[in-house]
């Protein structure tokens, strides 16, 4: 998933990968279709991101937007997901600012 030399991880890869984990777990076709049996259209969702360590230990974005997007094709609607962490500041070194997926609650 990580490209010989460094740089940023493959995102697609890291997704279809991810998925496909979920997926197994739960023996279903799909991450959506997993997700389905865990949350409804009345749920709220909470992703804590666990910044504390910054962009190393943290979860990385393309991880977050993948749960977001299953989460989404599962019915939960996107004000219903947040996005959190204790520290704005603790977020901020971990992902930018503004590095969260858009349309979320970030809190």
């Amino acid at each position: 998933m990580l490209p010989a030399g460094g740089g940023p991880p493959d995102a697609a890869l890291v997704a279809a990968s991810l998925g496909a984990a979920v997926a197994g777990v739960f023996e279903e076709g799909t991450a959506a279709d997993s997700f389905r049996r865990l949350f409804g259209a009345n749920d709220v969702v909470g992703i804590k991101i666990n910044a504390l360590a910054g962009s190393p230990m943290s979860a990385r974005p393309v991880v977050v937007r993948s749960v977001t997007r299953w989460l989404e094709e599962a019915g939960v609607p996107a004000r219903n997901i947040v996005i959190f962490e204790r520290d704005q500041d603790e977020l901020a070194r971990a992902w930018g600012r503004g590095g969260w997926p858009r349309g979320f609650d970030v809190a």
